[in-house]
């Protein structure tokens, strides 16, 4: 790690960030840090953290542009929330189960709006109920296709397209909608019917959802998600395959630092208060062991303030 990378990760700690070890050392080259607080995407969470510290103790470029991308991403996630809370009313009025997922869920529940964006709306549901669920979306507007951002169109994927997706990936093709939102010109809905990347029926998807949890989020509104626990382990997998699958990896060809801030964040706020004899059994019952694994090395080796006995032991558990 070059100087500029620790200060990095000293600036988006959790809590007692130490401003000395982002502020004092000498000849910090701002303009990377800047760089790799924007390819990263965590730009909009550092200025929380600049914020707190004062904004005046950096450089202007670093705080202005910080901010600017802080109060992008908070109407963006406003936008985004104004059709999460459309479509989970409709899934709700259908009885069709179902769990919102990761950024959806996060910038509710974990992230001040503003500190994280998200791309799309991710849910989980039923292999079983994709037909119902493509209807409501349909009529709400959305076209299961691709936007073109040069000609303002949106693509309708064909219907061999649209049964590739299905039967080679455990998510339908996506769907999407236009605005009139500079900061979300288009909303886009992923549809999960599997835990991992494999287009099967599996029952981890039915149990998971027969344990998600109604949260109430701050506009009022109601929205289903993973409990605790099976949050965590979604994360976890999410993670997994978008760093050690090669067809992902070949396009981005890096790990996403906003990924591994999720569930650093995660563990910090909820892990004291979960029980981690049953998260170790929910894990091996499903024989997820390698994919938890993998994704703690990473998360305690970026973050050491995650390591805690607590982490060790589970992770000590999890390789035997």
């Amino acid at each position: 790690m070059n100087k500029e990378f620790k200060a990095v990760l000293e600036l988006l700690k959790y809590d007692n960030v130490d401003h000395d070890k982002v502020l004092s050392q000498e000849n910090l080259n701002w303009i990377n840090i800047l760089g790799f607080l924007t390819y990263h995407r965590v730009a909009g969470l550092a200025y929380e953290k600049i914020k707190h510290i004062g904004v005046r103790s950096f450089d202007y470029p670093v705080y202005i542009s910080t901010s600017m991308i802080n109060e992008s991403q908070k109407i963006r996630t406003l936008e985004q929330n104004h059709w999460i809370n459309i479509i989970s009313n409709e899934l709700i009025k259908s009885n069709i189960q179902h769990a919102f997922l990761k950024g959806t869920i996060l910038n509710n529940t974990l992230y001040k709006y503003g500190s994280r964006v998200s791309n799309d709306i991710d849910i989980l549901i039923n292999k079983s109920s994709i037909k119902e669920v493509t209807s409501i979306l349909k009529k709400l507007g959305f076209i299961q296709g691709k936007y073109n951002y040069k000609t303002k169109e949106i693509f309708e994927f064909s219907e061999e397209e649209i049964f590739h997706s299905m039967s080679t990936r455990g998510e339908t093709a996506p769907f999407v909608i236009k605005t009139n939102n500079n900061f979300a010109e288009t909303i886009d809905v992923d549809i999960n019917f599997s835990i991992d990347w494999c287009p099967n029926d599996s029952k981890i998807v039915k149990e998971f959802l027969n344990d998600n949890v109604l949260i109430l989020k701050n506009d009022g509104n109601k929205i289903y998600s993973l409990n605790n626990y099976n949050n965590f382990i979604e994360l976890c997998i999410h993670f997994y395959k978008d760093s050690a699958l090669i067809d992902i990896l070949a396009k981005r060809k890096i790990i996403d630092l906003y990924k591994i801030i999720d569930i650093y964040y995660f563990i910090k706020r909820y892990f004291a208060k979960m029980d981690n004899k049953y998260l170790l059994e929910q894990i091996k019952k499903f024989k997820l062991e390698k994919y938890i694994y993998f994704t703690l090395i990473y998360v305690t080796n970026i973050f050491p303030d995650c390591k805690t006995p607590t982490i060790t032991n589970l992770i000590k558990k999890l390789k035997q």
